[in-house]
């Protein structure tokens, strides 16, 4: 079964990946998107065109390139039944990997996606492919051909099936939609507006990019084959659960809708185009492709292309949909058919059909041409809830380094922000006022090129994403200097905090060599301001610790502390050695801005041993952190036989791992307040964005002796 004879339109970069949901977006500003600050400043710069000679395998003729892509420093292109990658679209190798069909190739969000009949494949370089998800099968029955088409936003997707089915004498078309969070569950996705109980509905075009999936359908009545059929082109921003009419004409027979450069393209099979920047308010654009134009339009490296069939036959790109500009002479008589084209590494690639003398029969071509490009956004900036106070980061990173004289522009709702001209935008302190739709606006020599939108909702600061509570389980050497755990109060109030250290009672936990008699020292700027041994009063049980009993030696330190650093040294009230596990708890969750912003603990981890810290995220919002396991610069802050080479993973509360580091390359954390590490540094740092919930991070010294000594965890509060 051919489930891929009708295909998907597909932006090339569009949707990152690894959002955990399909993304809302707000149409404001949507009628003020035909502003000119889209429309290119100036030609487009392009050098001539090459033809290239065409990928084969084992001597095999080549008899069609049926697409090409290019992500992470790689062009991809499917040759007949198998995939070839080149680095510089000249020079191309078999990849070690074919199938028996020919397959669907694209790019989502800078990763590699390949679908050969009901299987998608996903990888990060095009080379090695892994399963990505099975798309869905029609129920058995009284069916003839079928297809399928299908849209991911990297964690979830959309699959349209249609075929033909016999009701008697009658053959009619049908279609479903299935909709997945998880790529294995699939359920129906939500009714279709105009579709009955007898309607006759085909699936022509569909587009998922910008947190949403636009959909082009023909329906006519089973009961009545001769009755005129309407056109809907539809828009669902809930991962296909609801559905939304456009506001194309409902006449326009839609030939290929296309989303770029923040732009959704809608051509119709007469010429006439629309644009829009939410897929539902469409407006049309002075400009009708001549007859001749390939109505196939693709888009790739901040372009979208299209080829001219008239004279001369030429190839034609444009930023916003909008001004057209020819790429130049091409080395064939007639291009008869664009099959794809890619730009990267300052190559523009093209694939396809084409005449090469007059006279002769067409056959495959492969072209390239260096080119100034637009800027192509790898990753855009995503949807946002973030409580008042905090400090809102987004931003975008371009597929390849920007050209010297690109620039930044950040909007929010259509209105460009002063002071914003970079490729992260902060806003400090944030406040209900800076709450919007958010995107940015990239320019080069060869013209805009805008993000996707990003909504950002603002809340209430006592609702945020906050840490609640550290522990550290640790041993203390008899006569040393103790355990030492740090934390960060931020705020202009004091903040109530619980500080325990728990030895006697762990050995209800089956903890070996509990310390009998923790002793704690509350410290700030080098005065005690709280102590504590043999706890009594409150045990923070309220708090959601673990209950100690009434009496035990346990030490628990209540108190009211300003903003600042602080330190709880722990100690044996006798020179014994045991484990202790230290804490610290906010004792009031809902005072808004006051909050623990940085808690870190200080021990020595023998040789093949972990250090383990664990923290609590709580809150309506997930809160990025930044976690590091320092040991080599530790020396550089006076301590001596440091862990010369920590190694950091981090878990949920079920041990599941979600994050791993050993030796940090892009950054080690000093933009939230953490002192600098040098580069090339054996420490260990995970920048990560966490839901409410608790966590572990473990910290672990290697299995060599000379590996074993001192080492720092710490825990960031990175807004």
């Amino acid at each position: 079964m051919n489930v891929f004879s009708s295909r998907m339109d597909h932006p090339s970069n569009s949707v990152a990946v690894g959002r955990a949901q399909v993304r809302r977006r707000s149409s404001r500003g949507g009628l003020l998107a035909l502003a000119c600050w889209l429309c290119p400043t100036s030609a487009l710069l392009a050098g001539p065109w090459i033809d290239r000679p065409v990928p084969v395998f084992a001597q095999e003729p080549t008899q069609q390139l049926n697409a090409v892509v290019y992500a992470q420093g790689r062009f991809v292109a499917q040759v007949d039944q198998r995939l070839h990658h080149s680095p510089d679209g000249v020079v191309w190798t078999p990849a070690p990997w074919a199938h028996a069909t020919l397959g669907d190739l694209r790019v989502v969000g800078g990763v590699f996606f390949h679908a050969v009949d009901r299987e998608i494949f996903t990888s990060p370089t095009g080379l090695y492919w892994d399963r990505f998800m099975v798309l869905p099968e029609f129920a058995a029955g009284n069916a003839g051909g079928s297809s399928q088409t299908w849209a991911t936003d990297g964690e979830g997707g959309l699959a349209v099936q249609s075929r033909q089915v016999a009701a008697g004498d009658v053959m009619f078309a049908e279609v479903r939609l299935w909709r997945t969070a998880d790529r294995v569950a699939w359920t129906a996705a939500g009714a279709l507006p105009g579709v009955t109980a007898t309607s006759s509905v085909v699936a022509s075009r569909l587009v998922g990019a910008n947190g949403r999936y636009l959909l082009h359908y023909v329906v006519g009545d089973r009961n009545a084959p001769g009755a005129a059929t309407v056109r809907y082109t539809v828009v669902s921003t809930d991962g296909g659960a609801t559905w939304t009419t456009s506001d194309l004409p409902a006449e326009a027979e839609i030939a290929r809708l296309v989303y770029g450069n923040g732009w959704y393209v809608a051509v119709a099979a007469d010429g006439r185009l629309w644009r829009s920047k939410d897929g539902r308010a469409f407006l049309a654009v002075n400009h009708v492709l001549p007859a001749g134009f390939d109505r196939q339009i693709h888009f790739a490296g901040g372009w979208f292309v299209t080829r001219s069939a008239g004279t001369p036959n030429t190839l034609l790109a444009s930023v916003d949909g909008l001004a057209w500009q020819d790429l130049g002479a091409i080395p064939y008589a007639r291009i008869d058919s664009l099959q794809g084209v890619a730009l990267g590494q300052g190559q523009l690639v093209a694939v396809g059909r084409a005449t090469r003398l007059a006279g002769q029969a067409a056959g495959p071509f492969l072209m390239s041409s260096t080119q100034a490009a637009p800027a192509v956004v790898r990753s855009h900036p995503v949807d946002t809830r973030i409580a008042a106070t905090r400090r809102l980061q987004l931003a975008v990173a371009l597929e390849t380094p920007a050209a010297p004289a690109t620039t930044y522009r950040w909007t929010r709702d259509g209105v460009v922000l002063g002071g914003q001209t970079s490729a992260q935008l902060t806003v400090a302190n944030l406040s209900a006022a800076d709450a919007g739709v958010y995107r940015c606006l990239i320019t080069n020599a060869a013209g805009t090129v805008a993000s996707d939108e990003a909504q950002v909702t603002v809340i209430d600061p006592a609702a945020g994403g906050r840490l609640s509570n550290l522990s550290v389980l640790s041993r203390v050497t008899a006569g040393d200097a103790g355990v030492q755990v740090g934390f960060v109060v931020h705020g202009a109030a004091a903040k109530p905090v619980l500080v325990r250290a728990v030895g006697p009672t762990l050995t209800q936990f089956d903890v070996a060599e509990a310390l009998p008699d923790p002793v704690i020292a509350l410290m700030h700027q080098g005065a005690q301001v709280g102590a504590n041994d043999n706890w009594s009063g409150t045990d923070g049980r309220e708090l959601g610790a673990f209950p100690l009993p009434v009496g035990s030696a346990d030490a628990v330190v209540p108190a009211a502390l300003g903003a600042g650093a602080y330190s709880a040294v722990v100690k044996n009230a006798q020179p014994r050695a045991g484990r202790v596990l230290t804490e610290v708890y906010d004792d009031r969750l809902n005072d808004g801005v006051n909050r623990l912003a940085n808690v870190s603990a200080r021990a020595r981890v023998e040789a093949g041993a972990t250090l383990i810290a664990g923290f609590v995220v709580t809150g309506e919002t997930p809160l990025p952190v930044v976690i590091r396991g320092i040991g080599p610069t530790l020396a550089a802050h006076g301590v001596t036989a440091p862990v010369a080479n920590p190694r950091l993973t981090l878990y949920r509360a079920d041990g599941a791992p979600i994050a791993f580091n050993d030796d940090w390359l892009d950054d080690d954390g000093r933009g939230v307040g953490a002192f600098a590490l040098p580069a090339g540094s054996a420490d260990a740092v995970l920048r990560v964005t966490l839901p409410a919930g608790a966590y572990t991070a473990h910290v672990t010294a290697g299995d060599a002796a000379p590996n074993a000594g001192e080492v720092l965890i710490e825990v960031y509060d990175a807004l």
